[in-house]
């Protein structure tokens, strides 16, 4: 028997794109899916537009006062009643036979707890396919990846203190539990690489890294310290506030020295020549 996989879109004021995201689930090749819309407080047309999808009876919508991306997540995550996840924000879509895929995968191998795939990243009309490789890092974007419903619950689901870099959050506590997972060598997800969102927002970046790096500091990597506390850094170089970019460019420094880190460092000291190059 299939396992029945839940699909969760979450959206805030998702009219331009939310179409293209529901009617690829409604298009896969397997048809024994859930989906569910989560309304994250739209004041747009996009909850006329999720409510022209009801007729389909696999289709549910929901809608919360607005929380955030990870809250409409965790949400949708509560009331799905199928086994597995697959999370899909508005703007993206999944490739025709990934439900399948996935279905498939799970039923192969019963002792796995979730599964990744690889990806199609689609901008300014030029498409980069991505695969999966044991031993070498790969983004966990919404839409790569297959999840047990019980294991998402057991880890807490998203953190909704995080606006930035909440996928990378939740696959840290996944790996920090050891559970059984596995890589599927096919592409799942075609996403759309977008300047807009909050994911393109440097304060949201810059509180979600600090929070990130104040709640897993015993057990994040030196290197990943090294980045977030230089992301960090930059941001503020960004912002104009020098003394706070000294701070954390010298604490990324500690945990890994880097030319580059040391010369936005120095230039942390100069007034004139951070307005140049880091304009805000």
């Amino acid at each position: 028997m299939s396992p029945k996989i839940s699909v969760v879109i979450p959206f805030y004021n998702g009219a331009k794109t939310l179409n293209r995201a529901v009617e690829s689930v409604m298009n896969q090749s397997f048809e024994d899916w859930e989906l569910i819309l989560v309304d994250d407080g739209s004041i747009d047309e996009s909850a006329a537009l999720a409510n022209q999808y009801l007729s389909d009876s696999r289709i549910r919508y929901i809608f919360q006062e607005n929380q955030g991306v990870s809250a409409a997540r965790n949400h949708g995550a509560l009331v799905a009643s199928g086994e597995w996840l697959i999370f899909l924000d508005a703007d993206d879509e999944l490739k025709d036979n990934a439900i399948f895929n996935f279905s498939a995968a799970i039923s192969s191998d019963t002792t796995k707890d979730y599964w990744i795939a690889g990806i199609e990243r689609v901008k300014d009309g030029l498409i980069i396919k991505r695969l999966p490789k044991k031993g070498i890092h790969f983004s966990k974007i919404p839409g790569t990846f297959c999840l047990r419903k019980k294991l998402f619950q057991e880890v807490g689901g998203y953190d909704i203190l995080m606006k930035f870099s909440e996928n990378t959050e939740l696959f840290h506590r996944l790996e920090l539990i050891k559970r059984n997972s596995e890589l599927l060598y096919k592409v799942s997800l075609v996403y759309y690489d977008s300047t807009e969102g909050a994911s393109k927002n440097l304060q949201n970046m810059v509180d979600s890294l600090s929070w990130f790096l104040g709640k897993h500091k015993k057990t994040l990597s030196s290197h990943v310290k090294h980045l977030f506390n230089q992301i960090i850094g930059v941001n503020y170089l960004r912002f104009g506030d020098q003394k706070k970019a000294r701070i954390y460019l010298r604490e990324s420094l500690k945990y890994k020295f880097r030319l580059t880190t040391l010369i936005r460092y120095l230039i942390s000291f100069s007034k004139p020549i951070n307005r140049v190059i880091y304009k805000k």
